[in-house]
Formats: structure tokens, sequence, C-alpha cells
């Protein structure tokens, strides 16, 4: 039986016992290895014509150091005895101890009737045939014989220099019987495989069968012909015999002819005009199944509306080919490999041929999701290269969300851990925050500022009413307003107990912040599990209800929140335990104090300054109270921006920019309205799994967007 697996994973074998030798390595046998007779001799060169290096005794134990051949093409081995004696022996001298089968080492050898030359043929066997290993006899003139069978019913008798051991390392073959309409399919080449299942789930459905040796060879090359006759199988589109499109070397005589017909009718085939030469017998590449699949499942028009598709592969392509890789990546239809590349030029094997097709039979929708690349020009002698995702909002199942590190405030994460772990689709880094612990109560903590509104299911998750923030609502409509959110607050007490009207209200400065001179903040259970005030005063609610007054280090409750203020503060005089309370909040333009319809935003984030608004370059800095320096600094940066009523753009410039220069970028790409957010070591982008570009360092948050 033929085993072309066998093949390739033998001279994988014949690789690493020369490596093996080169380092001293152990033997390359599975079992003990031996001298098989008296007074064998260990020569300088794989030849019986070799110089004489050593005369060794029957049964001593050798190590296989490796493997050659001599002038007639036999197998010797260079070994090394027990005792340090090195030199080559004739592979039919040793015994392999647990040897159970062999290797045909021929392109074609005679099996016999007996052992010796001079008995009849009864079969033939080509190269790389595993045969079972029943026995072993001398012939006349003293040479080993094996008795041997195949998989496919062989029997006979074959000369052991025409062999080479196979090894417990290389697994035996094993039948896989598969039940078809047509009859029971054996294959002794897939039980092993990667590719077993979608295999027998293909010659089950009668897509392919294996070859009449028994073999499948799931890991040969398919040609364009056979899978254009594969796809045509599956999708059950009648065969055209004719066609309008005539390749030069398709002749209407070749088998695939119907079928290749068949597929350029149905749009399989790439964007006319079409070459003269198909070249059917040649391997299709990775990138022409990529195209192939996706229209044949019917998002052409998908992968069309994506001019400017970036596959999420460190290899990405240009149009036409990067949006059908792209679409095919993300219907689970095809996959890159380990090293995040998807080698696109690559020929495919026949089972990842099969394991593609298998996967159309129940692949999911294209995602409202994407990314892109583009190169935009800011003069007439500089282009940068922009890498951005596409967010549709007007698809319901996409949800915007905000993150932030270890599901605590001010806490480090990387991208990739943030992201994957809250499996998301996309993400960038949205609010700015410090570097070094912010922390005045402890400096070296790993507390870090976050500068920025966040909000997350209608509950602010910090509040500093800095920049300009971006809202979305539960329907995803989307806002843009430097957001000043106001928090008052009032006491409902049991009994006055000596306070006035106006001894029950106070305003809350900021909402999960270090605690500063002259500010009143509300720390909640995403800050971490305590505060510490210090000499301050906390007070502590439960259900909005005072449970105690205390200093120093302070639980927050996970049904309530910590009030605190600076030590000294009017404030705690004017509670009592057991006082009740209730809060306000007020969303305001924080230049113009005109309200605005931030209650029915459910998500917000905000960083700043504003690039854009109502499609004009729009940088106001002032009214979002950042200093001068911001519009003369160049450095990498991340952007948000809405294109039309409901296209989000989350673009990255890896290249140094200014704000003006991130504006003209954000215009570039149709926008209307648009913000920066946390770029410069922060900058970075993430997308279905991958990490496209890595920030510098880890990040306190993050906006991200998923499809549910």
């Amino acid at each position: 039986m033929k085993r072309s697996s066998f093949k390739s994973a033998l001279k994988s074998a014949l690789i690493l016992w020369l490596l093996l030798a080169l380092l001293s390595s152990p033997c390359l046998s599975a079992g003990p290895v031996s001298v098989k007779e008296e007074g064998v001799r260990l020569r300088d060169r794989p030849s019986a014509s070799g110089e004489v290096l050593a005369t060794v005794s029957q049964g001593v134990s050798c190590e296989l150091l490796k493997e050659g051949e001599d002038e007639n093409g036999r197998v010797w081995f260079f070994v090394r005895t027990e005792s340090g004696e090195e030199g080559w022996v004739a592979s039919w001298l040793l015994n392999y101890g647990d040897l159970k089968w062999v290797v045909v080492n021929e392109e074609l050898v005679n099996l016999r009737e007996g052992p010796g030359i001079e008995n009849p043929v009864v079969d033939q066997v080509t190269l790389d045939t595993v045969l079972y290993l029943e026995g072993e006899e001398k012939d006349q003139e003293g040479q080993v014989w094996y008795k041997v069978s195949s998989g496919e019913g062989k029997e006979g008798w074959i000369a052991s220099w025409l062999t080479r051991p196979g090894r417990v390392s290389e697994p035996p073959p094993v039948p896989v019987e598969i039940e078809t309409e047509k009859g029971k399919v054996v294959l002794y080449d897939i039980y092993y495989h990667w590719g077993k299942e979608e295999i027998i789930s293909s010659v089950k459905a009668g897509l392919v069968t294996g070859y009449p040796d028994g073999t499948f060879r799931p890991d040969q090359k398919i040609t364009r012909a056979e899978f254009y006759s594969l796809i045509v199988r599956l999708k059950g589109i009648p065969l055209e015999p004719s066609s309008s499109q005539t390749f030069q070397d398709l002749p209407p005589s070749h088998w695939a002819f119907p079928y290749v017909s068949s597929a350029l009718k149905a749009g399989y085939l790439g964007l006319p005009p079409y070459p003269l030469d198909l070249e059917p017998d040649g391997a299709i590449t990775r990138k022409e199944i990529a195209q192939a699949v996706v229209r044949a499942s019917g998002w052409e028009s998908v992968a069309l509306s994506r001019a400017n598709a970036r596959p999420s592969f460190s290899d990405a392509l240009s149009y036409p080919f990067a949006p059908y890789i792209q679409v095919a990546e993300e219907c689970g239809l095809i996959k890159g490999y380990p090293d995040g590349t998807f080698k696109p030029e690559n020929g495919a094997t026949r089972a990842e041929a099969l394991t593609v097709l298998e996967r159309m039979k129940n692949p999911a929708s294209p995602g409202h999701i994407y990314l892109a690349q583009k190169q935009v020009a800011l003069s007439a002698t500089r282009t940068v290269t922009v890498d951005y995702a596409v967010v549709d909002l007007s698809y319901p199942n996409i949800k915007p969300r905000v993150y932030i590190a270890q599901d605590q405030v001010g806490r480090l994460e990387s991208l990739q851990s943030l992201a994957s772990r809250n499996k998301v689709t996309v993400a960038v880094p949205a609010a700015y925050f410090d570097k070094k612990s912010s922390d005045p109560l402890n400096p070296d903590g790993p507390y870090r500022y976050i500068w920025g509104n966040l909000e997350n299911d209608g509950t602010f998750i910090t509040l500093t009413n800095q920049g300009t923030s971006i809202g979305f609502t539960e329907d995803n409509q989307v806002y843009f307003a430097p957001l000043e959110v106001g928090i008052t607050g009032r006491i409902l007490p049991e009994n006055l107990d000596g306070r006035t009207p106006e001894d029950l209200s106070f305003y809350v400065s900021g909402l999960n912040q270090p605690l500063l001179p002259d500010s009143v903040r509300i720390f909640t259970p995403i800050y971490g599990p305590s505060v510490n005030v210090g000499e301050a005063k906390a007070v502590i609610f439960r259900q909005y209800k005072v449970v105690e007054i205390k200093s120093g280090e302070v639980e927050i409750p996970r049904d309530g929140f910590v009030l605190a203020a600076p030590a000294g503060s009017w404030l705690y005089a004017h509670f009592r335990v057991g006082d009740r309370v209730e809060l306000q909040y007020k969303y305001t333009h924080n230049v113009t104090g005109e309200l605005l319809p931030w209650h029915t935003v459910r998500t917000t984030a905000s960083a700043g300054p504003r690039l854009l608004k109502g499609g004009q370059i729009a940088l106001s800095k002032n009214e979002e109270r950042f200093d001068d320096s911001l519009l003369a600094e160049s450095a990498r940066r991340t952007a948000i921006g809405l294109s039309g009523s409901s296209i989000i753009i989350l673009a990255n410039v890896l290249e140094p920019v200014k704000l003006d220069e991130l504006a003209l970028i954000m215009l570039n790409l149709g926008c209307l309205e648009a913000v920066n957010l946390d770029g410069g070591a922060s900058c970075g982008l993430y997308y279905r799994g991958k990490v496209i570009n890595e920030p510098r360092g880890s990040l306190t948050n993050i906006l991200a967007f998923t499809e549910f």
C-alpha cells in the first residue's frame, strides 16, 4: 500500500537523523538495534568496497547515527557500538528489535514466492509502500529476505536491502473504513491525519474518493481542476459541457472541462478578463480558494464593498484578493498559520481544501465590522499609512462598550489581554491616563489617573469632565460633545438633628479618582475592594443609606459606594448613620452650559481634542481644557470618527503626525465628526483576536465594539 504521507514523514525523519548524527544524539531506532551476524564489518563509507574500520561480534548493540546508500541504492547505517566503535554497516546485517513493518526504498520492487531471486514474482510494490513484516529468512547466498504483506492484500518475499526499517515513531497504516452509497471505501493514510474527520465526511457525501491503491494522499497539493470540480459538486450546480470562455490549456477533452465551465458560469473564478491559460493541473493558491469560496457562498457583494480591506495577517494583500481573504476569515471558512501569516501564494493540500469545503456547509455570516488600510497624502511629498476598522452601527447586533484593565479603575493590562478576555471584535485605547501612579496616598501603587469620562450600561465608571465625550445610545445613535456631568446629592435624614435644609445638599466633583484638596469624590466597587482616605473621613453607603463614617483604609461595599473629602472638610458634619441620599446627574456643554440629552446614552468614552465637526476641522482645545502644546506635538495617533449617521471609523496612524494632520486624515476617510483618542505609546488596534498594532505599554481602558 503506497502512503504519500509516509513519504514526506520519512524524508523529514532522514533529515532529522542527519542532524542528530552531527549532534551525537541518541539512537535513531525506536527499539534495540544489534548486529545480526558474527564478524560484521564497519566500513569508512556506505559500500561493501569501503575500508574496514572494525569487526563486530553478533549481538553487539549499536546506535544508529545517520543513513546512507551504496552505489546500488541499498540502505546503510552509520553506527556507534556500545564500546565506541563507529562505521558504516549494511542495513540487512542489523536486528531492529521491535521492527513491525518496512518501507519500500526503490521505485518498483518485485514480491517473490520465496526468499531469493530464483523464486517467481507474485506481485510488485512501489516506492514508500508500507509492508507488514511477518518473518525473515536468508537466501542461498546468505542475504536476508523479509516475508511481508500489504494493507491491500499483497503478499510475498522482498529483499531486505530494498527496504528501510519502519520505526515505531512512524505510525503504521491503520485502515479507515467509510460506508458510502456506492459501497465501502477503505483508506490507509488518514487515521493519524489532522483532517481525518473532514475527509471522512467528504467521502461519505460522495464529494471525493481515494486512489486505487487505498490512499487518499491528504498532504498532496490540490490542482485548480480538482478544486473547481469539488466546489461544483458541493454546490450541486449542473455541468456545462460547452463554454464560451476557452482557456488555451483546457481543451474540451480535459476531464475537468465541464466542471471549470460550470464554475466559470457560476462566477467562482477570478474577475474578467481571464488569462489565456488556466493551468488546470497546477496547484491552486490559497488566495484563489478564498475568492472562490466567498463567491460560492454568496458574499461577493460584501467583499466588493471593502475596497480597502486588510486581512488580519502579517502578509496582507492589496486589492483585489484582500477583501475575499478577509471575508473568508470572518466567516470561518479559511484560517491563517500560527505565525500570523496567510501565505496567499502557497498551494493548498487536499485535506486543507476539503476542510474549507466542509466549513462551507454551515458557515458564519460576514461581520459588520472589518479592517482596512489606506495611504493618505498629507502633502505633495508626504503620505502616511492608516490602519482603521469600519463599524456599521446600523446593525443592532453591534454593541459599543468600555472596558477597564483588570476590571478595576486605574489598573494596567495589555491590549491583547483586555480585549480578548472580554471577547470583543475590535478595540482601541480611549481615555488618557497617567503613566505613573497618581494616588498621593500610595505613590508607588498601581493606580493610574484616568483623564476622561467612561460609562457602561448607563453607569459612569470615571468622571473628569475634560475633552470631548463620544456617547452611544441603546439604539446606537452617536453624540459628540464637550460633556460636563454634574452630580448633586441630597440627604434624606431620619431627623434633622440640628441640620438646616442647606446642610442637606452636597456636590460631587469626581468619580473614582484620587482624593485631592478641595475635592469631593465617590468611590464605587469598580474602583477596587477598598480606598485609603488617610486622615480624611469617608461616608460609607449601602443601598444609598449611611452605614458608617470612618478614616484610613475603607472597604467599598459591593452594594454601595464611599463618599470622601479631604481632612477638615465641612462635609462630614452633614451626615449621620442611618441617613439616606439621592443623587442627581445633570449633563451640559462645558462651555455654553446647554443641556445635553446624555440621559439616553448608555456607553461613553472621552479624550480629545475634537478634530472634526460637521465635516469641518474643529480643533477646540481651549473649550476642552487642553494646553497649547498639544497642537504642536507630533505623535502616533488614535482617532474615532463618524461617517454618515452610522459608520464608525477607528483609526491608527503609527507615523507621528500633528493633530491638524490627523483631522485631514479623518476627513479623507469620509468622516464628518472625529475626536482624537489616547495615542503615543498607547496607540494600538485590536481586531478579531489579534493585535494589529501593538501599544508600547499596557493600558487602563479601551473602547470596543462587539458583534453579538
